[in-house]
Order: structure tokens, then sequence, then C-alpha cells
């Protein structure tokens, strides 16, 4: 989760001025919504103002709910994109950061997902081609007893991470399948830094 939490830093500092334009936008849009509803309740009222005192405010209470209901809709969906934004713009910065550094991360998740045994770790092609020398036997190293992983030549469509198979197990570290395991507890957490 280290990894995560460095991912989610580096998004508040690199996202701030990009969310509160998005923010300012879905308040313009949900107060332009809000303004054009609130309008539309007065023109109602005004065609209802033959009727009873009860049934005005009746019509008047449902157009104001209507409103907020409009307004609270487009605040979330606007909320919603930009942490779809965030989640993406992180895992093109992790695709992206200098190999040193993206492999330090791609070994800790190797150590903490081993198993017992030998596992056959595969890779995205781009990842494979730029793998460190050593790298295999450095994770080696870093094992307990009775861990073992091999880097295999074969490579799987992903945008980064990797597989670790084993006989009768599969373990997906794909940075894809990590946030989708995790996008609960990463919205929550992006929620806190954006809009606390």
């Amino acid at each position: 989760m280290d990894g995560l939490t460095n991912i989610i830093a580096k998004i508040h500092e690199q996202n701030d001025a990009e969310c509160e334009n998005v923010l300012a936008s879905a308040k313009k849009e949900a107060e332009e919504i809000l303004e054009k509803a609130q309008a539309e309740a007065k023109e109602a009222s005004l065609r209802i103002a033959e009727k009873t005192d009860s049934e005005e405010a009746v019509a008047r209470s449902r157009a104001v709910s209507s409103a907020e209901t409009e307004y609270k809709r487009a605040v979330l969906s606007k909320k919603s994109e930009l942490l779809d934004m965030a989640v993406k713009n992180a895992l093109e910065q992790i695709k992206n950061i200098p190999d040193d550094v993206y492999f330090g991360y791609i070994e800790k998740l190797i150590v903490s997902n081993a198993l017992e045994g030998v596992g056959k770790v595969i890779m995205s092609e781009r990842d494979l081609t730029r793998l460190p020398k050593g790298f295999e036997e450095k994770v080696c190293s870093l094992l307990s007893d009775g861990k073992k992983i091999e880097i295999s030549k074969d490579t799987l469509d992903f945008d980064g991470g990797f597989v670790i198979e084993y006989a009768e197990i599969c373990i997906d570290c794909s940075f894809s399948s990590l946030i989708n395991d995790k996008m609960d507890e990463i919205r929550d957490e992006l929620s806190k830094v954006l809009f606390a």
C-alpha cells in the first residue's frame, strides 16, 4: 500500500489546479441547472396562480426539490469524473517514472505477493524489455526461504505490473487489477485529499 500512498500524494500535488477547474465547472453547471429550475418553478407558479394556495406550495416545493436533486447529481457526477481522471493520471505517471523507481515498486510487489515454491513472473512486453540486469536474482535474494521466482520470457498484454503463476494459483498484480481490487479504498482516499 506504500506505493498507492505515494501515488495518491503525487496525484494531489499534480492535480490541484485541474481539480479546482473541474469543481468550478461542476459548480457553475449545477448553479445554471438550479437557476433554470428556479425559473421553471417561477413560471409554473405563475401558471397555477389561479389554483389554491396549497397546490401552488406543493408545485413550488417539488420544483425546488427537483432542482436541488439535479444540483447534487451534477456535482457528484463531476466529482466521480475527477476521481476517474486522477486514477488514470496515476497509472500514466507510474508507467512513466524512471525505471529504477518503477522496478523498485515491482520488486516490493513481488516480495509481498510471492508464495511458497517457484513462481513464474510474467510481465508486459514493455516491462520485460526494460527489466534491469540482475533483477530476478535481486528479488530472489529478498524472498524468504521456500520462495523463489523466475522471470518468464512470455509476456501479457497489460499496462504495468505482473502476474505470478504457480502450479494451481495465479496472482494478478497488474496495475489495473490492483487498482480495481482497491478502487473503493482509492476513491475514499482521493476524495479525502481532493474534496476535503
